[in-house]
């Protein structure tokens, strides 16, 4: 009888053992098409490893960066959670990310598969002083999206692959009019907005440079950059084929969807919306070249909570999302997959879908900078969104704004 006891004791905890399931909780920011979308990635993750769950936690953005920061503090955070490069930064920088380094790189299965399978430029956004935080969802590289029904009207061909600042200028001067005869402009050729990251990849195309390699100095104050923002403030002070700065408010969140923006610079995440546009045709190409050729890859990805029970299990459920779960996001259409398979697949590539020239955001990787993260990121972005806004209104000269900048951001980098 004992004997027998011990025995189905003995199965009981084999079988516990073998149904044993971790579960993993996992937050993001995101709408209600994205929240479907990733309740199919992870039902497929969960399927592939059926020892782990996975329970979501969608949020629109604002009360998801205020409820994560304030799990972190209590040390409750979930085990994966979302984040964007310049909140990576801040986050490593105080020791509250699970540092997976090791378990992509010290494993050849997984090494091998981040390093074939995904795009570095959107690897690299997750590293932090030579270490790997975090595994990309999907990223943008910013292209020129362009209204081909005003390029037809004014007998404009589109832009071509190899077009410089110069092409740039002269389609915008002819795409720019006063279309109703009262005077004032109500046609522009382009827009410039102030968001750093829109102006950044021309003072790259300039050979100039924001931080140095190692981010603690300031590299801002150079002729090379005075020279991009005279060319980014010409376009709207001096040639007016942009609309000031006071003008693009009234647009609001979409101009280039009013039809009256020959051109506009922004990432694939606007796909979806240019889609339902209905009166007029539109397209992309790459962004014109200065004395060279580069843009801008901005990646979003998900972390380990330093403190996860679970670390082994949250790395591969970020590794299935970077890899295996791209082919579910391109339902979505609004961004570049982290993965070279789902890049080159027909799914993306798929000619019945806006925009025709879908290469344009391929293209742009292999020249693409990322930003200039840093864990003083948002008192630098304060910065980066401040003095652009002055120099394009006129209210101050490329050169001394490009010289507040570079004190401001030594000064940021220089405090503790």
């Amino acid at each position: 009888m004992k004997k027998a006891l011990v025995f189905i004791l003995t199965m009981l905890v084999v079988v516990g053992v073998a149904f044993s399931v971790t579960t993993l909780n996992l937050a993001m920011w995101g709408s209600p098409d994205e929240e479907a979308v990733y309740k199919k990635i992870i039902a497929a993750f969960e399927e592939a490893n059926p020892g782990i769950k996975v329970q979501v936690s969608v949020q629109p953005w604002g009360a998801y960066w205020q409820q994560l920061q304030t799990k972190i503090v209590a040390g409750s955070a979930p085990d994966v959670f979302a984040v964007n490069g310049g909140w990576l930064q801040v986050f490593a920088s105080k020791g509250v990310l699970f540092d997976i380094t090791d378990l992509i790189y010290g494993d050849p299965a997984s090494k091998n598969l981040i390093e074939s399978e995904l795009f570095p430029e959107a690897v690299n956004t997750f590293k932090y002083q030579g270490k790997l935080y975090g595994l990309p969802r999907d990223f943008n590289t910013y292209v020129v999206f362009y209204n081909k029904t005003m390029f037809d009207e004014a007998g404009v061909p589109y832009p071509a692959l190899d077009w410089t600042w110069e092409d740039f200028l002269d389609i915008a001067k002819k795409l720019t009019k006063d279309v109703d005869g009262d005077g004032r402009i109500d046609q522009w050729g382009v827009i410039i907005p102030i968001n750093p990251d829109y102006w950044m990849p021309f003072i790259w195309q300039n050979g100039g440079e924001i931080l140095n390699a190692d981010k603690t100095k300031s590299l801002f104050d150079s002729p090379q950059n005075v020279e991009t923002f005279q060319f980014l403030a010409d376009l709207i002070l001096k040639y007016h084929v942009s609309p000031t700065i006071s003008q693009q408010a009234a647009f609001g969140w979409n101009p280039f969807g009013s039809g009256k923006i020959g051109m506009y610079i922004t990432g694939k995440w606007m796909v979806p919306t240019y889609s339902t546009i209905q009166n007029f045709d539109w397209d992309v190409q790459v962004l014109p070249r200065g004395k060279k050729m580069a843009a801008i890859a901005n990646a979003v990805g998900f972390s380990v909570f330093k403190k996860t029970k679970h670390p082994k299990e949250a790395v591969e459920l970020l590794k299935f999302i970077a890899t295996e779960g791209q082919k579910y996001l391109l339902e979505l259409g609004s961004s570049v997959p982290t993965s070279k398979s789902a890049a080159f697949s027909s799914e993306f590539m798929d000619p019945t879908k806006k925009p025709d020239n879908k290469f344009a955001f391929l293209i742009e990787i292999p020249y693409s900078h990322i930003l200039p993260f840093h864990p003083k990121w948002n008192e630098l972005w304060d910065v980066w969104s401040k003095y652009p806004e002055l120099i394009f209104s006129g209210k101050l000269s490329p050169e001394y704004g490009v010289k507040k900048m570079h004190m401001e951001m030594e000064k940021i980098l220089n405090s503790k």
